[in-house]
């Protein structure tokens, strides 16, 4: 029903996901949603915990598998790619849920939650890799989540007349965080 919820987002952002589509597109009765989440709003809070759960993971995930690459700039490569290829492939659900959702009192609570532990995961991460500043790799990671809610607010072309390709927007990011932390 979840992945039904998030489908139903993709598909028409936060006023798409209703009892009556995620029933339809999960293949369920809509009692059966009632059940689960007792309404919408319960719904959409399920379906923002769920999102947010699976963008922490993967950020761990890679985390964890950038610790393995012995070269640096590599290793913030990976970080920053799956970064940015996360706010842009789910530009939808971040859009919904950042903006559209904005006022309901779960998603502020939830939403940063899930940014403080990316920050924290994050920034140790940096500090412990570089020997950096808690200060550097903060904002580091502010740097990240601002030009993330961009790609998921603006289309690439609406920000710069020149837009980069997501990889070397990567690479470019990768450098300028890698010369922070590494100057710190």
């Amino acid at each position: 029903m979840l992945s039904s919820a998030l489908a139903a987002v993709d598909e028409g952002g936060l006023k798409a996901l209703t009892v009556d589509n995620v029933a339809r597109l999960s293949e369920t009765s809509n009692g059966s949603i009632y059940h689960r989440f007792g309404n919408r709003d319960g719904l959409v809070a399920a379906a923002i915990d769920h999102f947010l759960s699976q963008v922490e993971d993967a950020m761990a995930a890679e985390m964890e598998a950038a610790n393995s690459v012995a070269d640096d700039r590599a290793a913030v490569g990976r970080l920053v790619d799956l970064w940015l290829n996360l706010f842009a492939r789910y530009h939808q659900r971040f859009r919904a849920f950042m903006v559209e959702a904005h006022e309901q009192t779960f998603h502020h609570a939830r939403g940063r939650q899930a940014s403080h532990a990316i920050a924290d995961r994050l920034s140790t991460w940096l500090i412990d890799r570089f020997a950096c500043t808690p200060a550097a790799a903060q904002t580091c990671y502010t740097i990240l989540l601002g030009l993330g809610a961009s790609r998921a607010l603006w289309d690439p072309d609406e920000v710069t007349a020149n837009p980069l390709p997501t990889g070397k927007l990567a690479d470019e990011v990768g450098a300028m965080i890698l010369a922070r932390v590494t100057s710190a």
